[in-house]
């Protein structure tokens, strides 16, 4: 993603943040190793992104993804209703995507493929 010029935000050890926002819409933005991570919320909702990404960073302290062949993603809703929570990844010529309706259910399933 593009992050010239947008604001930072800390997420604690050590992970600063990208954030952007409109039309009632917020998202931040970070990489870990090969993975790229949103967070999505929305003002519209009172749904804020920041607390989920802080808790989200907290996790990923504890669990590790898998190691992408070349980038993964890991997409998270504030809202965290429904199959919200995504994490897609290849390894050779399989792609990966799990969903669950909690991020850190997400990130500890993500996890425990190996």
């Amino acid at each position: 993603y593009q992050n010239a010029g947008l604001p930072k935000v800390d997420l604690g050890n050590g992970i600063k943040g990208t954030t952007q926002s409109g039309a009632g819409q917020e998202y931040i933005y970070w990489n870990e190793g090969r993975w790229s991570i949103s967070v999505h919320g929305s003002k519209v909702d009172n749904t804020r992104p920041k607390a989920l990404a802080v808790s989200a960073v907290n996790t990923f302290q504890s669990y590790a993804l898998p190691a992408p062949q070349s980038k993964g993603s890991v997409a998270l809703d504030a809202d965290q209703s429904g199959l919200g929570q995504k994490i897609t990844w290849q390894e050779g010529n399989v792609v990966y995507t799990l969903k669950a309706n909690d991020a850190s259910t997400a990130i500890a399933m993500g996890a425990s493929v190996k």
